[in-house]
């Protein structure tokens, strides 16, 4: 049986817009008909929000329950009890599959969102680490640039020895050039 949004906020004893909310967030299953009303199973309902108030003032519980006396006493159910059975069965079972199916959406949204957030992790790692490599490059450089620097005064002295080699042999007279000494 379904009912409106309305009948099923009286029917579960809350309000209509805890009936919107949930319906909303996927909590409370629905469906939608081609006039655009909303109905919902009343199985439906009691899954979310357990007992239900059927008819006037009377708690009662929509599940299948064998009355004690009838099992002690080992009377058989009519055939119309066995058929209303397996019907609340295939009923269960169904909403069953629906439950799984809702859970197994719910896991896959989970995977997806933990997947997103590793890879976040991931390039938020990725900058951190980076930063620390320039850092470390940069000192690395600096200290191969120090060595370069000292390796060029080296030559630059060597050279300034060649230079003032060769100024102090064209100061020396032409004498002195011819002769060798």
């Amino acid at each position: 049986m379904k009912v409106s949004p309305t009948q099923a906020a009286k029917t579960a004893s809350v309000s209509r817009a805890t009936i919107y909310n949930d319906m909303k967030s996927g909590k409370l299953s629905f469906e939608r008909l081609e006039n655009r009303k909303t109905k919902i199973d009343i199985s439906e309902l009691e899954r979310v929000y357990g007992t239900l108030d059927i008819g006037e003032d009377k708690k009662t519980s929509m599940t299948v329950k064998l009355d004690e006396h009838s099992s002690s006493t080992g009377h058989q159910p009519g055939i119309g009890e066995v058929d209303w059975l397996r019907q609340q069965m295939k009923t269960i079972d169904i909403e069953r599959d629906r439950e799984r199916n809702q859970f197994l959406s719910e896991i896959e949204h989970l995977r997806e969102r933990l997947d997103k957030s590793d890879q976040e992790r991931g390039k938020l790692t990725a900058v951190i680490t980076d930063q620390r490599s320039v850092q470390e490059k940069y000192g690395q450089k600096q200290n191969e640039q120090t060595g370069e620097v000292a390796i060029l005064k080296k030559q630059l002295l060597g050279l300034r020895r060649q230079n003032q080699q060769i100024v102090n042999e064209l100061n020396k007279g032409w004498l002195a050039r011819l002769l060798g000494s």
